[in-house]
């Protein structure tokens, strides 16, 4: 199952292409600050969830979070 995790909903458990951790949705996300595999988004929320890729290292440039 993907390990991608989508903000406020939790990981997005689809199908993975095989010999990897992600769907074919998420597998050629590239988080935001570094180009390396995106694993999340940015779940800082206002009016609206943030949003932005990131990977597990990275913190989103426009929350400063996560």
């Amino acid at each position: 199952m993907c390990k991608f995790d989508i903000a406020w909903v939790g990981k997005c458990n689809s199908s993975t292409i095989q010999g990897t951790d992600y769907c074919e949705k998420h597998l050629d996300l590239q988080c935001g600050v570094c180009k390396e595999q995106a694993t999340k988004e940015c779940p800082t929320a206002s009016s609206l969830v943030c949003g932005f890729l990131l990977c597990d290292i990275c913190k989103c440039p426009r929350c400063s979070n996560r």
